[in-house]
């Protein structure tokens, strides 16, 4: 893009935006080079992910007399490229101190040491939190502390993964000198390249190893931890001859699946935890999402567990990357599929493909009109709804009903009274916006039915391309944890 080699307003706009936001993703750069190539350039060349760092040299190359620069980072916990705006001319600390007060730098520097300090460079909330007490002078509200870490994250200082507070790329690029000359002991260097490791060997946030569980108390921190992550729990002992020859092919699965949380457990050692899991055979696997059971395996069959993760693994994730925040997770995995039914569905676009981005799309056949009955295979809370489709073709007037006894039909959906109606503007389609509900009306939900009235367009056919039902599940126990697993019909276990 010979266009834009040479220092222009392209040039410009990009360096303040990266300047403006201190970190960008790699994804997020190219997005602003667009932007600015599109606001400035009028000819047909459209700039490339590879242009990128042949924009970023020429910046660099006029404000490094300044002692500025776009440094790019590979942040290795999420396995995510990064550019961070830096100013090498003084402490990075004293720079915090034009847009913080003093005691809240102090606070910053408190966080900072804590997790050099650590020994896998992470620490949890709660710690944070209390280094409050620490601060010299004026002191800092728990409260102020939590808005605090979270500005720092979104700035790229702090990254919270798996429960935990990681330095963010930011402090990868901008703090590696001030660590090395104030935490020399704590912070190791790799012997090839000589630069600090920020990280534990296996990285954080990725999932990279199971942990081994110590007691029931370090259990429920884990999976409180894990948040609406799928985890993996294998009951094991050191004398099931399966147990031990299934160990080697669980201890490679967290590289395969980054996303999800894998645990293992010895029942002899955490006895109290095996049996309020219910777990009477070795080995046993269990699925969790949001401190839910979800699903169980039992005996050492890795393609059997494969297949068991694949399935809650693909379910899991919203697939836009969207955190909801407040614990509320996609409810996706909880729908019992076989128990759902969808009313005026074409027969090649059936209610299923709406369950999975990308695997197709909903289709209405007669009209524009659907009933969709979902059920749930446990008690769950929903906050909203979120709708991907055609602007044109999504649905436009929705009629919400809860715990029905059966589906309902068309005549039944006109005339009862609803829970909740919803008008869907394009937007919501077109950007997946989840539409909140009344949370308070949807708090006991075991089967949702929607009515999709008509449209965006009034015209014959409705589409939905993908939906999902935002909120959290109730913890109860499901019958499913009591099904047989083994023995003929009277033994006991």
């Amino acid at each position: 893009m010979p266009s834009i080699m040479a220092y222009t307003d392209v040039h410009r706009a990009f360096l303040q935006a990266v300047s403006h936001h201190g970190t960008v993703s790699a994804k997020q750069a190219f997005k602003i080079l667009c932007s600015a190539y599109g606001k400035y350039h009028t000819d047909e060349t459209v700039p490339t992910e590879d242009h990128v760092p042949d924009v970023v040299a020429s910046i660099n190359a006029k404000i490094s007399r300044y002692s500025q620069k776009i440094t790019f980072v590979h942040y290795e916990p999420v396995e995510t490229d990064f550019y961070v705006f830096c100013n090498l001319s003084d402490s990075p600390l004293d720079r915090l101190q034009t847009h913080y007060t003093e005691s809240e730098v102090s606070f910053f520097g408190l966080v900072l040491k804590e997790i050099a300090c650590s020994e896998e460079h992470k620490i949890r909330p709660i710690v944070c939190l209390n280094l409050t007490g620490e601060i010299t002078g004026k002191s800092v509200s728990k409260v102020r502390a939590e808005e605090l870490l979270e500005e720092w994250e979104k700035l790229g200082y702090f990254v919270q993964l798996d429960g935990m507070w990681n330095f963010g790329p930011r402090i990868v690029a901008e703090f590696d000198r001030f660590l090395s000359v104030h935490y020399e002991d704590e912070m190791h260097k790799c012997l090839l390249c000589k630069e600090s490791t920020f990280y534990e060997n296996n990285p954080v946030g990725t999932g990279m190893a199971v942990k081994a569980i110590n007691d029931e108390g370090h259990f429920q921190a884990e999976l409180s931890a894990a948040g609406g992550k799928l985890v993996v729990v294998d009951f094991t002992a050191t004398w099931c001859g399966p147990c031990r020859n299934i160990a080697p092919l669980f201890e490679q699965l967290p590289a395969k699946y980054p996303k999800a949380v894998f645990l293992k457990v010895d029942v002899d050692k955490c006895a109290e935890t095996a049996s309020s899991q219910g777990v009477s055979a070795m080995p046993t696997f269990i699925f969790y999402r949001a401190r839910t059971k979800i699903d169980r395996m039992q005996g050492a069959d890795i393609n059997g567990l494969e297949q068991k993760i694949q399935k809650h693994y693909v379910a899991s994730a919203d697939e836009s990357g969207e955190d909801y925040g407040h614990g509320l997770l996609d409810l996706t995995t909880f729908i019992q599929k076989n128990q759902c039914e969808c009313l005026n569905e074409a027969d090649d676009h059936p209610m299923v493909n709406a369950f999975t981005s990308g695997a197709g799309h909903l289709a209405s056949d007669c009209d524009e009109q659907l009933i969709l009955s979902i059920t749930f295979n446990q008690v769950v809370k929903i906050h909203s709804i979120k709708f991907k489709a055609p602007p044109t073709h999504g649905p436009k007037n929705v009629k919400l009903f809860i715990n029905q006894p059966r589906t309902i039909d068309f005549d039944q959906a006109e005339s009862q009274v609803s829970v909740q109606d919803l008008a869907v503007e394009p937007k919501d389609l077109e950007e997946g916006k989840p539409i909140q509900l009344r949370f308070v009306k949807f708090q006991n939900v075991q089967n949702i039915q929607l009515f999709v009235r008509d449209n965006q367009s009034g015209g014959e056919t409705t589409i939905i391309d993908q939906l999902v039902f935002v909120g959290s599940p109730i913890a109860t126990t499901k019958m499913d944890d009591f099904q047989r697993v083994a023995g003929k019909k009277g033994e006991s276990h």
